[in-house]
């Protein structure tokens, strides 16, 4: 309340969008089949994370934030299954509001998942970010 002027003080341009620009909610554009869908929020990167399971013997990775982009999270799974002659399941994320859901498949696809996001969704290598939590 201290730094609000007081009225009929004249306030510069730059502050009027500032502070506007403080009151506004974010939203991000992308386009599903060619139409372009508006949602509220940041734009959330696709993220691929590697966790080690039985003790370091065997592998999962975890693809999360599929939806974030408009892609259906069954057909990936399945098409992933297929390619990659592994299991996949859908695993809802944690939350009480939450109503995403990651796909987790077995073994190590840190590099063959990004490449097959980019070739076959057309998602840019930029939006997918990658997490190595395996022991060294």
């Amino acid at each position: 309340e201290e730094d609000r002027p007081r009225e009929g003080q004249a306030i510069s341009v730059g502050r009027v969008l500032a502070d506007l620009k403080e009151q506004m909610i974010e939203f991000h554009q992308i386009l599903i089949d060619g139409q372009p869908v508006t949602r509220r929020g940041k734009l959330h990167k696709i993220v691929v994370v590697i966790e080690d399971r039985q003790g370091g013997r065997k592998a999962s990775t975890n693809i999360q934030h599929l939806e974030s982009l408009g892609l259906d999270v069954e057909i990936i799974a399945k098409q992933i299954q297929k390619k990659f002659s592994t299991g996949t399941t859908m695993v809802p994320v944690p939350g009480k509001n939450e109503t995403r859901v990651e796909v987790q498949v077995q073994g190590n696809l840190m590099a063959d998942i990004p490449q097959f996001l980019n070739k076959e969704y057309k998602v840019p290598l930029d939006f997918i970010e990658l997490v190595d939590k395996t022991k060294k």
